[in-house]
């Protein structure tokens, strides 16, 4: 999918994603960080590809986003945005820890590798809420087959 909207003239970026801006609909589930007391709270998640942060338009402000070689074969890494960062680290850089959503025993499954800002997602009225990206993972089914067929493009490049 995304090779074949690169194709088209004018595209520059195209963001695949489970769930798109303002859709009002996502997963959320409650968050295990690896060597920390549970704090019992959830966090929004989607599932995202390397171009999806620079389509629609979110600024990466520490560590860095999703890039081509985050593979099906390469450790499950995510991007949280600054409000989760808050909540499970305070002023703790989070940068290589790791986290889960499947119980305590899941709390070193996901690595942090960057931090985006915080945006508004679901509904213009719900802002502060904990969200995480995590990497889409590249396999021979066609995106929409993984995580449905979403995607924002940016003609412009910004």
């Amino acid at each position: 999918m995304k090779v074949r909207f690169h194709a088209l003239p004018g595209i520059v970026k195209v963001g695949i994603s489970l769930y798109t801006p303002m859709e009002a609909n996502n997963w959320s589930d409650i968050v295990w960080v690896q060597g920390k007391s549970n704090l019992n709270a959830e966090a929004s998640w989607i599932r995202a590809n390397d171009e999806y942060f620079d389509s629609v338009g979110t600024r990466v402000v520490m560590g860095r986003g999703f890039a081509d070689t985050d593979t099906q074969n390469s450790p499950t890494v995510a991007v949280v945005n600054q409000s989760f960062v808050k909540k499970f680290f305070g002023k703790e850089n989070p940068i290589g820890h790791h986290f889960g959503t499947r119980g305590p025993g899941s709390a070193a499954d996901c690595e942090i590798i960057g931090v985006v800002e915080d945006t508004v997602y679901t509904s213009v009225r719900w802002r502060d809420h904990y969200m995480v990206r995590r990497c889409h993972r590249v396999a021979s089914r066609a995106p929409h087959e993984r995580f449905g067929k979403k995607c924002a493009t940016d003609a412009r490049g910004n």
